[in-house]
């Protein structure tokens, strides 16, 4: 009974994998930030709430089925970053060395992601990128 059960699953999981979106490449967007504190990719400045706009690129390096990673890069930092593309294909998780990207494929070459995080500053971000060919 178990192995009948387990064979159609395995099939399924299969099946979902050849329908994932390769998200290998270059993805570039423009930030809609609000900060405290002081971030790695935004100017000091002070100590209260603040506005930023930043251009970042979001390359995706490697992706394996639903597991990919890769780099963020601004003007004035990078960080490395993993992630998951969701069960329904569309949806995205990401983390990078201190925050949390929240997402979705809007097409195939648009990713809407919401990105925060806390420690010694406090940021929220939307920002949607567009892959580059």
């Amino acid at each position: 009974m178990t192995l009948a059960l387990a064979s159609p699953l395995g099939m399924a999981s299969a099946q979902d994998a050849a329908a994932l979106p390769d998200l290998k490449g270059n993805w570039v967007g423009t930030s809609e930030t609000v900060l405290l504190g002081s971030a790695a990719h935004h100017e000091d400045g002070e100590a209260g709430p603040r506005l930023s706009e930043m251009e970042f690129t979001m390359a995706v390096e490697g992706q394996d089925g639903r597991r990919f990673w890769g780099t963020f890069t601004s003007a004035t930092s990078n960080e490395t970053f993993i992630g998951i593309i969701g069960f329904n294909g569309k949806s995205i998780v990401a983390r990078d060395t201190d925050g949390l990207i929240d997402g979705v494929l809007s097409d195939e070459d648009t990713m809407e992601v919401i990105y925060s995080h806390t420690g010694d500053s406090t940021v929220v971000a939307a920002t949607t990128f567009e892959r580059q060919n």
